[in-house]
């Protein structure tokens, strides 16, 4: 699938080759997880959902913490966030198929 970002760049998305979100945040690949979680929530284009996802308390925000060391907030756990992984992954996966239909 090619998309165009804001920006005007063309990217071309041909699947995650066993870098998924999940799979990277099951590796405790905090960034690696960040990133693919970064690009189903642009491409999704829920900008709630993103807004969410970086709120204090909220996945991507959760992740950097993870990635720097710092300890997650109080309110989340791991197994918390895993779920909002697969959530994310999911939707993205069912968008990816409209897509292409």
């Amino acid at each position: 699938m090619k998309y165009t970002t804001k920006s005007g760049a063309t990217y071309d998305f041909s699947g995650w080759r066993g870098e998924d979100p999940t799979t990277s945040f099951d590796r405790q690949d905090w960034l690696g997880c960040l990133h693919g979680c970064m690009l189903c929530l642009s491409l999704l284009g829920k900008e709630n959902w993103t807004q969410m996802s970086i709120a204090d308390d909220g996945l991507l925000h959760e992740l950097v913490h993870l990635a720097a060391g710092s300890e997650i907030c109080t309110h989340n756990s791991l197994d918390k966030m895993r779920e909002e992984v697969i959530e994310l992954q999911r939707s993205f996966e069912k968008f990816l198929e409209e897509v292409e239909l």
